[in-house]
């Protein structure tokens, strides 16, 4: 019995956990969060070796100064930032750090709150050598800061590599009009920052170009994704050699500035051939145009270049949209056979129209606020022209239709875009998508009796070739419908023309009995 006691019994305080296999512990920290794998770096030294190495061990670390604190509200947070930032960078632990820092101006701060130049600039100083102090251990880097301390960190920064930093946002906001922050330099970062992957500009300025500019080393010389909001002109020479690798580019024109025209820089040769030679490179771009129609000519060249996917966004907010959006220019490089899609975005505020080439697999996809809901959210209204009947009502964009082969619209544009059918001689495959088909919705498909006796008689001579019509559905919002609905489907969407004859597929929907059922059948192409 004591033999038996004794091999139960703990030789020692030491937990179990202590002797679980490597394998078993690195699967546990694969299933936890970043606060607990930190933590688990406490517990031994054989576990803190191997949850630093885990992508989870890093501890996040925020700081927020608003406008209108007092000055002692502006030193004792940015101390505990600091404390934090020690703390942090004594244990070998990898940071998110998120400041944001707004502040105020100096003249704000010296007139309301007792501070002079130098002590402005001496916590403008500390907070800065704080974050630049933990960059070789930050990963994530979130920044937002007034234009003041955003110039002495980029002055900063550029001594301060960041080895392990994956992710960048800087957000500049300037409180005096006209005022430009610096422009970010190409060797920010002491131009060395081997795993960043994801930045975000807004109000950055980017440092013009400068000869031999691909050659020297920068920081963003790996980075793949881009979101650029424009607060202040670029070029765009600029931006292509900041981020020579990208792949994924983000611009939002919406703030009414433009990126610069470089085309009449005899230095740079066929600017737009390296535009466009650039843009084919990447893998999407996505440029919001706010109000304008017509974008710079360096953004022009962009747009036509032939990167996979093109997403081209129009936002005029709840009042406006452009008299014109055309697109035809966008289109150059589709091929056919292509899909095209027109679905209703963003609460109904969008008309979103897709052109999508299976064997190149292109996408060109454009978003205009086109309908409107009215102040009861009763009705829709046209503010502006419908970016479907604008380039495509006309022998506009007539060879690509001709090579349309699938058309999917939204049940709620029925009425809207169904004429396009018309202009497609190619046609094989119309989808209807009944998602968010609400029971309040279901009297727009059906809220007049056709009378279709005689459509039979239209689609006599329709026996040359089959259109697929598939009516469907997400899994868990199944719609059921009447045949009267489906009539009014074929008939709005010119299915029974001379040549085609509709053959019905239904996916999650499901048909009413109802008197037409007789009719239905005899319309279709079993």
């Amino acid at each position: 019995m004591a033999d038996i006691d004794g091999c139960c019994a703990p030789s020692s305080n030491i937990s179990p956990a202590a002797h679980l296999p490597t394998e078993l512990l690195l699967a546990i920290l694969d299933h936890a969060d970043r606060d607990t794998t930190v933590l688990a770096g406490r517990v031994s030294q054989r576990w803190r070796a191997l949850a630093t190495t885990h992508p989870n061990y890093r501890a996040h670390i925020p700081l927020s100064i608003s406008y209108g604190v007092t000055s002692s509200r502006v030193r004792a947070p940015v101390s505990r930032f600091r404390s934090r930032i020690d703390a942090a960078t004594a244990h070998g632990v990898r940071m998110e750090a998120d400041v944001s820092a707004t502040y105020g101006t100096e003249r704000w701060l010296y007139s309301q709150h007792g501070m002079n130049t130098h002590s402005v600039s001496a916590v403008d100083q500390t907070l800065v050598r704080t974050i630049c102090d933990a960059l070789p251990l930050t990963v994530t880097l979130h920044l937002s800061l007034c234009a003041r301390i955003y110039d002495v960190f980029q002055d900063e920064a550029r001594q301060d590599p960041a080895p392990l930093l994956e992710r960048l946002t800087l957000l500049v906001w300037s409180y005096s009009f006209g005022y430009t922050p610096l422009a970010l330099p190409l060797d920010f970062l002491c131009g060395t920052a081997p795993l960043l992957r994801d930045v975000s500009l807004r109000n950055v300025p980017l440092t013009l170009h400068v000869a031999g500019a691909l050659e020297r080393p920068s920081a963003f010389r790996n980075v793949r994704y881009l979101f650029l909001r424009l607060g202040h002109q670029h070029s765009l020479q600029s931006i292509t050699e900041h981020f020579s690798n990208l792949k994924s580019l983000s611009i939002d024109l919406s703030d009414g500035l433009d990126v610069e025209d470089d085309a009449s820089d005899p230095a740079l040769g066929d600017f737009d051939a390296q535009v466009a030679e650039w843009g084919a490179r990447l893998g999407s771009i996505l440029v919001c145009l706010g109000w304008r129609t017509a974008p710079p000519p360096s953004v022009v060249s962009l747009l036509q270049s032939a990167v996979p996917v093109l997403d081209v966004t129009w936002i005029s907010g709840a009042a406006e949209a452009p008299d014109e959006v055309p697109i035809a220019s966008y289109l150059r490089h589709l091929s056919g056979p292509l899909e095209m899609t027109v679905t209703v975005g963003k609460n109904d505020w969008e008309t979103v129209l897709c052109l999508h080439s299976p064997s190149t697999g292109m996408t060109r996809t454009f978003s205009t606020p086109a309908y409107l809901n009215d102040v009861n959210g009763s009705s829709r209204f046209l503010l502006g022209r419908d970016i479907v009947t604008q380039n495509f009502s006309d022998e506009r964009n007539r060879d690509l239709l001709q090579a349309v082969i699938r058309f999917q619209a939204s049940w709620k544009l029925c009425g809207e875009v169904d004429w396009v059918c018309v202009s497609l001689p190619g046609l094989e495959r119309v989808e209807i998508d009944f998602r968010n088909y609400t029971g309040s919705m279901r009297g727009l498909l059906s809220q007049h009796e056709y009378y279709f006796e005689d459509i039979p008689a239209e689609a006599s001579d329709g026996l040359g070739r089959s259109v697929h019509l598939l009516l469907s559905a997400p899994a868990d919002e199944p719609v059921t419908i009447r045949a009267t609905s489906i009539l009014r489907l074929i008939y709005d969407y010119r299915l029974l023309r001379n040549g085609t004859r509709p053959r019905l597929m239904l996916k999650n929907v499901s048909l009413r009995p109802s008197s037409r059922d007789s009719i239905l059948r005899s319309v279709l192409d079993d």
